[in-house]
């Protein structure tokens, strides 16, 4: 069970993070790199992106929505999902170095509703 000062600790979270413009929204054109990269995706893959979060060193978690979309990202190389983990996860920046490179813990939200 999620306790309420939780739900407000993470709206305070997401609120400082859209204030700082650590969240994207690709479709305000004032995004310029993150507006080009929405217009460049089918209008069904659109419709399902809302935001975008930049990611450094900290990055430290996927979460896919079903083993379908866990799989297409692990095994599907023209993805690139493989690829941008280990540029990300290369990068010499703080959060690197503090978490030494380590890859991101992947959950996988279908397998977790069973438990």
């Amino acid at each position: 069970m999620i306790s309420m000062a939780s739900l407000n600790g993470a709206s305070f979270i997401l609120k400082n993070c859209w204030k700082k413009k650590f969240i994207k929204d690709p479709r305000d054109g004032k995004n310029t790199k993150e507006h080009e990269y929405f217009n460049s995706l089918t209008t069904e893959e659109q419709s399902k992106l809302k935001y975008l979060i930049p990611l450094d060193g900290w990055f430290a978690m996927i979460i896919y929505p079903s083993l379908k979309t866990k799989n297409k990202a692990q095994q599907d190389d023209s993805t690139g999902v493989k690829q941008q983990i280990t540029r990300i996860k290369n990068l010499q920046d703080h959060g690197n170095s503090v978490e030494e490179g380590n890859r991101p813990i992947e959950v996988d939200l279908d397998a977790c509703r069973y438990f």
